[in-house]
């Protein structure tokens, strides 16, 4: 007689342990211990990653130095005439109408515009009207070359009339920029018959002066003008070529006002 026991089936063996595979084998404490190509060779780009960030922090690599301010520092408006000797002297006869200066400093760059006006006296109720501009621009983290070049030594299109306390002065559209040689790090004059300007760059700093000249009726009455109606030949241009080498001067002494 067979038992009950006998007749039962016999639980299977378990297969052998290197025939179980991954997806079959489970873990202690639950959840697939499944492996996932993917999250090996994501882990691997996390560590490459965490590693090269490391030695870039070591090395400094991809940082650039902060430009060389040559201790200039901006301190109140550059537009006096002591600072701006000797074009002041050439164009003024005692008499300068300074603009209201605009000054603004950060963290990356400080900047600061002027402008001032004079008149001399020419006879017969005209005028010698002179606007004179500075600009400094001490770029403290970011070296200004590239954008130096830009805006000083641009192809010259479309000038535009600007107003300084009350004067208006239309840009010579037949005025040249050329390198200026001998002052900063690189220089760009631009020289016409009713503007002459200079713009230089030194280290992180950036140092610009203008000067245009205009006609301007200062009689009493009307401002005369001719059986047509047209202005009189007195107010046609005021040439200032001869002020090309007084900007260089002045913009030599600013530089050293600026740096004392």
């Amino acid at each position: 007689m067979i038992t009950e026991p006998e007749m039962a089936e016999e639980p299977e063996s378990p297969p052998p342990a290197d025939l179980v595979s991954d997806e079959d084998r489970r873990p202690l404490f639950g959840g697939s211990v499944r492996r996932q190509p993917w999250v090996w060779a994501a882990g691997g780009a996390v560590a490459a990653s965490l590693a090269w960030a490391a030695a870039l922090h070591v090395t400094h690599y991809g940082r650039t130095a902060a430009p060389d301010l040559h201790g200039y520092h901006l301190n109140g408006s550059p537009c006096t005439a002591i600072s701006l000797e000797p074009l002041t002297d050439s164009v003024s006869a005692g008499s300068i109408l300074p603009d209201q200066p605009f000054l603004r400093k950060g963290p990356a760059l400080d900047h600061v515009y002027c402008a001032l006006t004079s008149s001399l006296q020419t006879g017969g109720g005209w005028a010698n009207t002179y606007v004179v501009e500075v600009t400094v621009d001490l770029h403290k983290k970011t070296d200004p070359r590239a954008e130096f070049t830009d805006t000083y030594n641009p192809p010259v299109s479309s000038p535009t009339m600007g107003e300084v306390n009350g004067t208006y002065v239309l840009p010579d559209p037949g005025a040249v920029t050329r390198i200026q040689a001998g002052i900063g790090d690189l220089a760009y004059v631009s020289s016409g018959t009713t503007h002459q300007s200079l713009s230089v760059l030194y280290g992180g700093a950036v140092v610009s002066l203008s000067v245009d000249a205009i006609k301007t009726w200062e009689g009493g009455g009307k401002e005369p003008t001719t059986a047509d109606g047209n202005p009189p030949a007195a107010t046609t241009t005021v040439d200032i070529t001869a002020l090309r080498p007084v900007v260089l001067r002045t913009v030599r002494h600013l530089m050293s006002e600026l740096s004392s």
